[in-house]
């Protein structure tokens, strides 16, 4: 059976899936060589009533995923009965051109290989016309489609005489319109193809209507679907009537290119800006340990679990020196334990995921169909049994963790070899990721019993607001003293008539006071904060960061943003049985009892990640002490060199395998590295990662004068907004809504000044919700933009239940 070819084939695929195709008959080789008058005739009885037709190439080596042939061959438009036959001859000899056998030589194709069917076709003479996208080529990662057009012909947007309309649908559903500036169309008239004016009125009009628009969109839609991927097509309307010209494979998407979505939703709470190697590089492999054994706990197959190990150990990145979330792989871990479709919509609210994942993606190793039914009966009881055992596991996990802490923290280092204190760190690293379970396991239940508790609220209740009002107030949240102390402190040095003399003198000078006890209660109280808290910082958990015991000056400058002591009075708790008492007995019972679990599983995934951060100070202490003494060795020319280093290389030169000299040049690579990073900002919470393309755009949300987040603390404040990208850059909020991107719980020591806060990222369950919950701030997280659409000095009304912002 002789080819027709792909364009061929392709037309009687979409006639066969019912798509309005242009009628058309084919002519093989074959037919080319006995070609008579009289066949011809008898082929145009299909095409009975044309007026015109189109002859077009139709090659066996045309429009696949290797070769293209564009431009190559010829097509003839608008040919007449009698034309006709000289038309295809004149198609079928371009076979033979000079072009055409240098695009096979360049190809390495010879001419052997090629075979060419005509396709004549009923012409349209379109009123717009254009090529369309199911995938953005440009970007296929992303849930785009691309339709570009012209008035009258297409001919005119192939050639490129045309400027065209570009219109982008994005993955919301929304059309990102560039209508251009239309002066021409492409027409048939009087015999001849030509380029006519187009009146003034219609040149700034859009070649094709929203319904169009959402005609082609839906037609891309289906035709993905039906023909397994991306297509790239050519179409038309003469009038309102839509005619399918053509569809091929995108050949620009390959199936092979490596393709990762960062995304730093909840993770930028932890690790705000820039985060230097060596914490980077800890916290990779503390990820990768505890995830790991978490997995074989829940009762996933440790032959899937080895099988995909590379889910474990790459589920962070380092993106221009920002931690990002390997979201894929987050994904891929989940889907190892059963419901997945429902634990992944809980673990996207829990991560404070803003779009779904959208991309399909699968497992190594996976179970048969017995195996699964197995494997999940053992998660189903492992994860009862951890539901049961936590409380008190969470509870030996505090008091163990505790007293290693307390164990090296009395430790004196002073005459320790550096090689010993690695040694230290190594045994404390080792405890921490054979400890970790219960944090993990709380983190799942928080997810689940939040969750449902949202969806029984809705459901069940009709109010899907209320589940954040459950689960505030019911349990003591630890992350909330050193706000409640700091405002004691305040509240004392008012009483005591300190506060002026902190705010005007020297913050080293009133630390000088602390320490010699001449500042009365105020002082006292200084003392205590630093004995208790320490350890904390801001941005605690970047190893780099000063501790407040490290740097007790930078508590007073916190202080010496205080104008006076603030009393927040607590968010709204609400009470189970307040709203159920129209719930059969079971359910009640089922409600209050999820509401409960609720709130105890998300005031100790605070609580616990508070204790995280005295386990990281810890970590931070052996460093800092392994690079003084580095520096007194002259291994490294300041101690804190040794945060542009990996963990990696530290072991490297612990077992000498990497000099002084070596060392010292990577952190002066580093340090140039780092600070080109620090000039990028705002870089996007979600990246896609495109071979070795990452896309860096930034969406600035288009709005009238109206933003909308994730409400999380209910009350409404009217007043003036002050943007902060880290809190040590603020001297006094003064009452000001304070606006971010990000918090972590370093963030602590200057809610109480804040009227208001909104954050750009997070989640219900992410830090400045649950805390401002708790202090009864309001609050929203979540908004898309909001530091690209306020400056500081803007006036706004915030509304914390509805998450509606307004700029006034």
């Amino acid at each position: 059976m002789q080819p027709i070819g792909g364009k061929a084939s392709a037309l009687q695929q979409l006639t066969t899936l019912g798509y309005r195709v242009p009628r058309f008959f084919v002519l093989t080789e074959a037919d080319q060589q006995t070609l008579t008058p009289e066949y011809l005739v008898a082929q145009l009885e299909s095409l009975s009533g044309a007026e015109y037709f189109a002859v077009r190439s139709s090659a066996n080596l045309e429009d696949g995923q290797q070769h293209s042939f564009a431009g190559q061959f010829e097509t003839k438009l608008f040919v007449t009965r009698e034309q006709l036959l000289d038309s295809i001859r004149e198609v079928a000899a371009a076979k033979h051109s000079a072009r055409v056998n240098t695009y096979l030589q360049q190809n390495d194709l010879y001419p052997g290989q090629l075979q060419l069917a005509i396709v004549v076709q009923e012409m349209i003479g379109a009123t717009a016309s254009g090529v369309a996208f199911s995938k953005n080529p440009l970007k296929p990662y992303k849930n785009e489609q691309i339709v570009t057009a012209v008035f009258g012909l297409g001919e005119g947007l192939v050639s490129g005489h045309l400027v065209a309309d570009t219109c982008l649908k994005t993955s919301s559903g929304a059309w990102d319109k560039q209508l251009a500036e239309k002066n021409q169309q492409l027409v048939y008239r009087n015999g001849a193809l030509q380029y006519e004016d187009l009146p003034a009125e219609k040149q700034q009009e859009p070649a094709l209507s929203d319904t169009q628009l959402e005609e082609i969109s839906a037609v891309l839609t289906s035709l993905e679907k039906q023909l397994g991927s991306p297509q790239d097509i050519e179409f038309c309307y003469l009038n309102n009537t839509f005619y399918l010209l053509q569809s091929r494979l995108i050949t620009t998407i390959r199936a092979d290119v490596r393709h990762v979505i960062w995304d730093n939703s909840n993770i930028v709470e932890s690790y705000p800006g820039i985060t230097l190697p060596l914490t980077f590089s800890f916290i990779l492999k503390i990820y990768c340990s505890v995830y790991y054994n978490f997995a074989l706990m829940l009762g996933v197959p440790r032959a899937q679990v080895e099988a995909n190990r590379e889910v474990f150990d790459e589920m962070l990145g380092h993106i221009k020196g920002r931690v990002y979330y390997h979201l894929i792989h987050w994904y891929k871990a989940l889907a190892m334990l059963p419901a997945y479709q429902i634990n992944a919509a809980y673990m996207e609210k829990m991560m404070g995921v803003t779009e779904p994942l959208g991309v399909s993606f699968s497992l190594k190793a996976q179970p048969g169909k017995w195996a699964s039914y197995w494997n999940l009966l053992r998660t189903a009881f492992r994860m009862l049994q951890t539901n049961a055992r936590l409380p008190k596991q969470k509870q030996q996990f505090r008091e163990k963790v505790a007293g290693v802490i307390q164990s090296y923290k009395n430790k004196d280092y002073s005459a320790i070899p550096a090689a010993q204190v690695w040694q230290d760190y190594l045994s404390f690293k080792n405890i921490l990721v054979n400890e970790w379970t219960p944090p993990l396991a709380n983190d799942l239940l928080a997810m689940i019993y939040f969750g449902t508790l949202e969806k029984l609220c809705t459901k069940w209740l009709g109010q899907p607001h209320l589940h954040t009002e459950l689960v505030v107030g019911k349990f003591p949240l630890k992350s909330v003293e050193p706000a409640r102390l700091l405002n004691r402190i305040v509240s004392t040095a008012e009483q005591e008539q300190r506060l002026e003399i902190i705010r005007r003198e020297p913050a080293s000078l009133v630390w000088e006071h602390c320490v010699h006890q001449d500042f009365g209660q105020t002082g006292a109280l200084i003392l205590t904060y630093i004995e208790q808290y320490g350890a904390r910082s801001i941005g605690e958990l970047k190893l780099e960061n000063d501790t407040f015991s490290q740097n007790p000056e930078s508590l007073i400058r916190i202080l010496q943003s205080y104008k006076t002591s603030t009393e927040h009075t607590p968010a709204k708790t609400a009470r189970p049985e307040d709203y159920d008492a129209g719930l059969p007995w079971l359910k009640r019972r089922i409600f209050r009892y999820v509401a409960h679990k609720a709130a105890e599983t998300v005031a100790d995934r605070e609580n616990l990640r508070f204790d995280r951060t005295f386990g990281f100070g810890t970590v931070r202490r052996f460093f800092w002490t392994i690079g003084q003494k580095w520096e007194k060795e002259g291994v490294l020319d300041h101690f804190r060199d040794i945060f542009y280093l990996n963990e990696s290389e530290l072991a490297a030169y612990f077992q000498q395998e990497i000099s002084p000299a070596e060392l010292r040049a990577r952190v002066s690579a580093r340090k140039v590295e780092f600070a080109a990073y620090a000039e990028i900002t705002d870089l996007p919470g979600r990246i896609h990662e495109y071979g070795e393309e990452l896309d860096l755009d930034v969406p600035v949300p288009v709005t009238d004068a109206q933003m909308h987040g994730i409400p999380c603390c209910a009350g409404e404040v009217t007043g003036q907004v002050r943007i902060l990208r880290t809190p040590d850059e603020v001297k006094s909020l003064d009452g000001d809504i304070l606006v971010t991107t990000s918090t972590d719980p370093g963030w602590i020591t200057i809610f109480q000044s804040a009227s208001a806060i909104l954050v750009e990222r997070g989640s219900t369950l992410s830090h400045a919700a649950i805390v401002s919950r708790e202090m009864g701030i309001p609050c929203i997280v979540g908004i898309k933009g909001i530091t690209k659409l306020l400056k500081t000095g803007d006036r706004i009304r915030m509304n914390g239940k509805t998450g509606i912002i307004e700029i006034l």
